[in-house]
């Protein structure tokens, strides 16, 4: 996230600080919320446009009211991810003072604090939102930088900061602001980045790519059949099953013991991280159990989804925290192990279609509100596994997302007939 430059110029360029802290939190909830106010808005546009008994005075505010609301919950999501993805900041410390600028591939604003020896840092306590960081001031001027970022990063930016203002002596005569220069790659270069990422496991396959074009290409199939005379809870126990033998055999795949003792080694994750993997354990027990218990019984499910998922978390989590070597890596079996995460991850997509058609019956157009929270909490969970194989895979992250996007718009195409049968 922070990188020094060379030649004394600047202390630090600030990265974008990605999904952390309170970029997480804020997204988390703008997009619950707009889950839920989406449905509204969109009901009230419908409204403005068709209910006549309506007067014109309350049909206009219904449609202004919508297509506000409408528009906020498009456009807050977006200015979250692009500031958590793509904003920049560069701090360069000079002989006249201070000089800041921050922005996306340009600078946006800049702040230039002179003289240098009044500018003082400060290390705001992290509120409950994740917000920390550093506020540089002098006088009534000042500026938030690296929010969003850990403890260890902003302890070692202002490091560089308060290194760089020793070293570099005070001129007076160096009084105007320094020209500014691009921060980062622009739009173009990044559709073109995000394009490389996309294609470049198509060149070589990786588990976590299976996964995704397994679970993009056989949801739709499945959903048409669970619309038909499929349940798909009678193919559960199968695809769980194939599920816990292919946790149980992670413990002989060199990439997946490397990529779980990275993420635990990392310290944004230290005393996080593992109580994350324990709680993909538990999401997947807990629906391994209602899935499996109209065919095996409420205890025996019970029983069976918690003691393995669980268990293997737990014995995976365990063997990486050890000492013991990791085996060597090993292509063929990472790939046949990606696989077995496939079929459950589809019948997770087909489960939730299943709940969400029937809620649509009785809540109308707010059953499309759960569409996103729950397509994503039955994905990640499987999912996480994957991304334990290649840590720090921009195609990994890429991927993902397309694939959560992708599986979005399937329940969405069955239920909104739905919900319209509903009204």
């Amino acid at each position: 996230m922070v990188r020094e430059d060379g030649g004394g110029r600047a202390p630090g360029r600030l990265g974008p600080p990605g999904f952390v802290g309170f970029y997480r939190i804020a997204l988390a909830t703008v997009l619950v919320g707009g889950a839920m106010v989406l449905p509204l808005a969109l009901l009230g546009l419908f409204g403005a446009m068709s209910w006549r008994d309506f007067g014109v005075a309350l049909r206009l505010l219904m449609g202004v009211v919508g297509a506000g609301a409408a528009l906020a919950t498009i456009w807050l999501p977006i200015r979250l991810v692009t500031r958590a993805t793509s904003w920049r900041a560069r701090i360069r410390v000079r002989p006249g003072g201070v000089f800041v600028e921050a922005g996306f591939s340009a600078p946006r604003a800049t702040w230039w604090f002179t003289p240098g020896s009044d500018v003082k840092i400060g290390r705001p306590q992290t509120d409950e939102l994740g917000r920390g960081g550093l506020v540089l001031s002098r006088g009534d001027q000042q500026v938030r930088l690296a929010v969003g970022y850990t403890p260890k990063d902003s302890h070692r930016l202002i490091e560089l900061i308060q290194r760089a203002l020793a070293r570099l002596p005070t001129d007076p005569n160096d009084a105007l602001a320094p020209p500014t220069e691009p921060l980062g790659p622009g739009p173009r270069e990044r559709l073109r980045m995000l394009g490389r990422d996309l294609l470049r496991p198509l060149l070589r396959p990786t588990p976590f790519l299976l996964v995704d074009l397994g679970a993009m290409l056989l949801t739709p199939l499945v959903i048409w059949l669970v619309t038909g005379a499929l349940d798909w809870r009678d193919a559960y126990p199968i695809a769980f099953g194939l599920f816990i033998l292919g946790l149980a055999a992670r413990r002989l795949d060199g990439s997946y013991m490397a990529g779980l003792r990275h993420h635990l080694a990392d310290d944004s994750f230290t005393g996080g991280w593992g109580f994350k993997y324990m709680l993909a354990g538990i999401a997947v027990a807990i629906a391994g159990w209602g899935a499996m218990t109209p065919r095996l019984g409420v205890w025996p499910a019970f029983v069976v989804s918690t003691f393995t998922a669980i268990g293997l978390h737990w014995a995976l989590l365990r063997r990486a925290r050890g000492d013991s070597p990791a085996p060597k890596p090993n292509r063929a079996l990472d790939l046949a192990l990606g696989m077995t995460l496939i079929p459950i991850c589809v019948l997770h997509e087909a489960g939730l279609l299943t709940f969400l058609v029937d809620s649509s019956r009785r809540l109308g157009p707010l059953a499309l509100s759960f569409v996103p929270p729950l397509v994503l909490c039955g994905y990640l969970p499987v999912r996480m596994h994957a991304f334990v194989d290649d840590p720090g895979d921009r195609s990994n992250v890429a991927w993902f997302w397309l694939t959560v996007a992708w599986l979005a718009m399937q329940p969405l195409l069955a239920l909104v007939p739905a919900a319209l049968r509903a009204w």
